[in-house]
């Protein structure tokens, strides 16, 4: 992971970061949630985006593997905007608008980390290194 970022953005950046991954987090947390909340008539693939749906958004809100879970999300918008099996249901992604502001924040996300405030930062951050003196023969 420290190769990815080479640092986790604190302060302001940080927390526009967590903005952004708040942003598309909870839609994409209510978008599956609403598509799983009448599986009974839903068909088996929009099942399956539906899951996907809801990892993204939980992996987002939380910050554990933001790149994973924006480019999940990223799919999601895309399989969202252009499925023809939501009907009469929930589609948050389904103006154009919706979708390229959805996918601009999953590249963004991608690009950038996912800042301080996440699990990534915190099990990945940066860590101080103690280098023991060298000890000497007597």
């Amino acid at each position: 992971m420290q190769r990815s970022f080479s640092t986790f953005a604190p302060g302001w950046p940080g927390f526009g970061l967590l903005v952004l991954r708040i942003a598309l987090g909870i839609p994409l947390l209510i978008e599956g949630i609403a598509l799983l909340a009448d599986w009974r008539d839903t068909a088996s693939l929009l099942i399956v985006v539906a899951l996907i749906s809801v990892a993204a958004g939980v992996t987002l809100l939380v910050g554990y593997s933001v790149g994973l879970g924006a480019i999940a999300g990223g799919v999601v918008v895309m399989a969202a905007h252009f499925s023809s099996l939501h009907g009469e249901r929930l589609n948050l992604f389904s103006s154009r608008i919706a979708c390229f502001l959805a996918m601009s924040i999953a590249i963004a996300l991608v690009f950038l980390g996912p800042g301080a405030f996440s699990i990534d930062a915190r099990r990945f951050g940066r860590r101080e290194i103690v280098i023991p003196p060298r000890s000497t023969p007597d």
